[in-house]
């Protein structure tokens, strides 16, 4: 039934909830969200979804006692999360974008930028305050007030942190938001009916990210795996009492010690040494099959070549990394290992795609650590340049922030591999352990300080090395050195305090980039990986010493249980981006 002209009015005058706030501040958190589907698990999203929401609602409250008026705070706090969430990415992605235009922009262009964003702020105000000059002075006086202040911050205190040209570009949309809020705070109309504009807006935008994210959801491109069961242990190999707990630390660019020494000048000897004391041993031939890290890793743990995990009936070309990874994270290693009543126990990376799942039963991750993905959100907000700016007074290294995750995550993994071992376990362990570590961008110093992560006095906004070649080779030996030191006491411990008999691998992914210029010299050297190995017996005799990644689980297996099988031939792969499934042998 049609209402009349007083109903409506009414119906107009009844109190509104003020939603927009929590909705805008969920939007850039969907479309981050809807842009990485493919390697971002859904629970990864429900504590920062918490967070904002909860953050907002605070705003709001706070304001509503501040301003003695919910819907004009509501509005308030809807135009701060706009500038400084949702649309900062946007600004982050200029900066970036400008970056390369950098050394071709002279100062007089970002003075010319203050003075137009001065002149239609002035503009504005003598329109708006034609018919009262007192006002008008008050609000221009403002104005001038804030342009000054502006310039001055931009010189004094965020060029220092930021680099002078991203200084005042952030700086200008600082003083637009200023501004914006002024102007939110002074409107003259009836900030209900705004309110209830700003909640449609607000909804129908978030339900465009739900609907985004609905059709693009990943899915099955239907290709099977034909990767069969692994064979059983040979009876006289295996006894529930004896059975070993198998420690497997993967690395991300630890070169080959004869690659250290040829382009490093780095002498590896007296790490290696200690390791044989131990009853280590190097592989001194050892390689990669992959230079890309999810695929090297998921045919380590699968036992096999990417291009034969597939069915014979499959495309390769038309199988996704949504497949991939979900052959990593239900490999043939673990499932094999969980039928012999093994405990799955994994360490999380820092990095979403390769976040533990599966046939997982334990992950440790360090107590309220952000996530990869929550860093990504936190560097499209202004709380990015918050923490640099803190990282800067702290540290003098901004770029630091940025990494901060991946920093806590080495370090957790690092202390808790040689706590592991002291716990008892009434099932044999496989302790699964990834570390993108020593690989750039760079962590730790010699000694775990803070290192500069894209060289000294590096801003690291455009995340490439900005130090002389030496300045890189001597950051990648300082994290060499520290992981050598760290690796030595973890495996001390292993050794020492294991419950059961135990065999540990440590492999890298990856060998070391031996130039600065990554297409210089060939890939040959990158390939070249650290792999080392120590067996229940301690002899000192570990894997074979040309033994490749893919090929690191066949003969382990065979020496622990006596599956015999085979060794594939080592092979030299580098599919094309986006086609993980394809073989296209590399070339050097």
């Amino acid at each position: 039934m049609e209402l009349s002209t007083g109903e409506r009015a009414l119906k107009a005058l009844r109190p509104v909830r003020v939603l927009h706030p929590t909705l805008l501040s969920l939007c850039p958190l969907l479309g981050l969200f809807a842009q990485n589907l493919d390697t971002v698990q859904t629970g990864a999203i429900l504590r920062p979804a918490l967070v904002l929401a909860g953050i907002s609602f605070l705003v709001t409250a706070v304001l509503a006692i501040a301003l003695r008026n919910r819907y004009k705070a509501g509005l308030v706090t809807s135009t701060l999360i706009v500038s400084l969430v949702v649309v900062w990415g946007v600004l982050e992605d200029l900066i970036s974008r400008a970056i390369p235009l950098y050394p071709t922009m002279p100062p007089v262009a970002f003075y010319i930028l203050y003075a137009v964003l001065a002149l239609a702020a002035s503009g504005f105000a003598v329109y708006e305050y034609r018919n009262d000059p007192t006002r008008l002075r008050v609000h221009l006086f403002f104005l001038a007030a804030m342009l000054a202040g502006g310039l001055l911050i931009a010189a004094l205190v965020l060029s220092p942190m930021f680099g002078r040209r991203a200084a005042w570009i952030i700086t200008a949309y600082l003083m637009i938001t200023v501004y914006a809020v002024v102007v939110v705070l002074r409107y003259p109309d009836d900030f209900q009916v705004m309110t209830r504009s700003a909640n449609w807006f607000s909804g129908i935008l978030l339900g465009l990210y739900v609907v985004v994210i609905i059709y693009n959801w990943p899915h099955s491109s239907g290709a099977q795996s034909k990767l069969t069961d692994l064979p059983a242990p040979q009876p006289t190999m295996f006894s529930p009492q004896t059975t070993p707990d198998i420690y497997f630390i993967a690395l991300d660019g630890y070169g080959r010690g004869d690659t250290l020494r040829t382009f490093y000048g780095y002498n590896s000897l007296p790490f290696e040494e200690a390791m044989n004391a131990k009853g280590f041993s190097f592989s001194d031939k050892s390689t990669s099959n992959y230079l890309d890290v999810p695929l090297a890793l998921t045919s380590c743990l699968n036992l096999e070549f990417a291009h034969n995990m597939l069915s014979d009936t499959a495309e390769p070309s038309s199988a996704s990394t949504t497949e991939l990874m979900r052959l990593y994270h239900q490999n043939r290693l673990f499932r094999y290992l969980k039928n012999l009543n093994y405990h799955i126990v994994a360490f999380s990376p820092g990095i979403e795609s390769m976040e533990p799942a599966g046939s997982v039963d334990e992950v440790l991750r360090p107590p309220y650590g952000l996530t990869e993905f929550e860093m990504v959100l936190l560097n499209r907000t202004i709380v990015s340049r918050i923490m640099e700016g803190i990282y800067y007074v702290r540290y003098r290294n901004p770029a630091a922030w940025g990494f901060s995750h991946l920093r806590r995550r080495v370090q957790f993994t690092l202390n808790e591999l040689e706590k592991l071992p002291e716990a008892s376990s009434d099932s044999p362990r496989l302790v699964y352990a990834y570390l993108p570590f020593p690989e750039p961008p760079y962590l730790l110093t010699r000694d775990g300080g803070l290192a500069q992560p894209f060289g000294p006095g590096s801003l690291g906004i455009d995340r490439m090395f900005r130090g002389l070649e030496s300045d890189y080779r001597e950051a990648y030996l300082d994290q060499v050195s520290y992981l050598n030191k760290r690796l030595d006491t973890v495996t001390t411990a292993i050794v020492e305090k294991s419950k059961r008999p135990v065999c540990v691998l440590i492999a890298s992914c990856r060998g070391a980039r031996v130039s600065l210029n990554a297409a210089e010299p060939s890939q040959r050297e990158r390939f070249a990986i650290l792999t080392a190995s120590r067996f229940p017996q301690a002899s000192g005799e570990g894997l074979p010493q040309d033994v490749g990644l893919v090929n690191l689980f066949r003969a382990t297996l065979n020496k622990l249980f006596g599956t015999s099988l085979p060794l594939l031939p080592n092979e030299y792969l580098s599919p094309p981006p986006g086609e993980p499934f394809k073989k296209v042998v590399a070339s050097f």
